[in-house]
């Protein structure tokens, strides 16, 4: 049985199927509610408590290196092939395109 959060994003918010307004980012959450708020006019009325994704001063791409680097190239292409589509529609990269693995 899988866990919702292990599943490919689009078999869980089906993006080919539904015509969202918006698709926010983990990467992005600060930028994507800022966004929401000026779009609904929420903009100075509402706020929205700010997001840290992490509490490390290292990059989001220096994360990735260092969990990419755990993993062996065929255990690598094996993530990609399951979150292929994921990588494709939310327009993430190839880990060998961020010189991983």
């Amino acid at each position: 049985m899988y866990n919702v959060h292990w599943l490919p994003m689009h078999l869980v918010c089906h993006p080919c199927f539904l015509d969202y307004d918006v698709i926010g980012k983990y990467e992005t959450f600060d930028a994507d509610i800022d966004y929401v708020m000026q779009r609904i006019n929420a903009d100075g009325v509402l706020t929205f408590p700010h997001f840290a994704p992490h509490g490390t001063n290292s990059s989001s791409i220096d994360i990735i290196k260092r969990y990419y680097n755990r993993l062996t190239k065929h255990e690598i292409q094996q993530l990609y092939e399951k979150y292929e589509w994921d990588f494709k529609l939310f327009g993430y990269e190839y880990p060998s395109d961020l010189g991983i693995g």
